[in-house]
């Protein structure tokens, strides 16, 4: 499936039609780790103070391997977190306003002879807490929100070179108490959750038959779906925010591109999927966006190289803005897959 761990403001109008509270694609800060070999940067989530994390992959055997990162702001630098003791890998995630982290680390079961993936929480000023689903074999936290409930996917089943042997099932963890979501449509080989608002309505993907990503909404009160995908035959919906706007995925399999496939974002509005795409890049995926209608990603640069993104007005254009000399113009896991 999509994650596994796995643009910038412009003020006018350039080339889009307004939406009035979401940052525009059409200027946009790059968020790259700062590691050497960097293959690529994710972010992931950013709360309502700008506040970024996610993960980045790199090829230098040297390199932290726990590959999460934290920004305190797109104009703040990137800094590489430690990871919990004897993490081999893992990355970041989600992030409520809080300052509360979750996401996944890895380390090696000499038992099992394998690696193990774990979910953590990690809260502000706090150390490391696991995550673990009931009966799992690999958990991941992906998404928490205001009341810190969590949402995230693992396995219970075993793994066999590395590969699982049953499907993904998607979670919701208020507490410490574990809600097993799964879509109940025939044919459903998976499902995931991505993020979690602060009215309970979590998002994520469910994969079909063919192994196709749809999106869907879950009201975790009621345990309600609601079924909602992007244009397209196969798409996802990321972590939307309070006022029910939701960044979004389009996905048409390509062989020939670094994700396996080639990625074309979209914004839900309430009401429709508007277009969100980087002008000038191969492809844009719009992973998180915040209350302020600020957005984090990423984006596939023409050489095929994969750097995060945020779209975030500057500090400094406040003053613009109140003197009406300038208008806001329009504007949300994927290095690897899971499932």
């Amino acid at each position: 499936m999509r994650r596994a761990m796995l643009v910038w403001l412009v003020l006018g109008l350039v080339g889009h039609a307004a939406h009035a509270g979401v940052a525009g694609p059409s200027g946009f800060i790059t968020l790259d780790a700062p590691v050497p070999q960097l293959l690529g940067t994710s972010p992931l989530s950013i709360n309502d103070h700008d506040n970024i994390v996610g993960f980045f992959v790199s090829g230098n055997p040297d390199n932290p391997n726990f590959g999460a990162f934290y920004a305190q702001s797109p104009y703040s630098p990137v800094t590489v977190l430690a990871g919990p003791a004897g993490s081999i890998g893992g990355g970041a995630a989600g992030i409520n306003n809080a300052g509360d982290i979750v996401g996944n680390y890895a380390v090696y079961n000499a038992s099992l002879q394998t690696e193990v993936v774990h979910g953590f929480l990690l809260p502000h000023g706090g150390s490391y807490l696991t995550i673990d689903a009931p009966n799992a074999t690999y958990t991941e936290g992906v998404g928490i929100n205001n009341h810190d409930t969590i949402v995230g996917f693992y396995y219970d089943s075993p793994f066999v070179n590395g590969s699982p042997t049953g499907p993904v099932k998607a979670y919701v963890d208020s507490g410490g108490s574990f809600t097993t979501v799964q879509v109940p449509l025939a044919g459903t080989t998976g499902t995931e959750l991505f993020g979690i608002n602060d009215q309970g309505l979590a998002t994520g993907a469910y994969d079909d038959a063919s192994g196709a990503p749809h999106g869907f909404i879950y009201n975790a009160k009621i345990q309600a779906f609601t079924y909602l995908s992007p244009p397209g035959s196969a798409g996802e919906l990321g972590d939307g925010n309070n006022l029910g706007i939701i960044p979004a995925d389009a996905e048409v399999y390509d062989p020939n591109s670094l994700l396996g496939f080639d990625p074309t974002g979209y914004i839900y509005d309430g009401t429709t999927f508007q277009p969100y795409n980087l002008p000038g890049e191969a492809g844009t995926i719009p992973y998180a966006i915040n209350d302020s209608g600020h957005v984090v990603g990423l984006y596939v640069d023409q050489s095929g190289a994969i750097h995060g993104f945020a779209a975030v007005p500057e500090p400094v254009s406040a003053a613009l803005f109140g003197a009406g000399l300038v208008s806001l113009g329009f504007a949300r896991r994927k290095l690897q897959r899971s499932g």
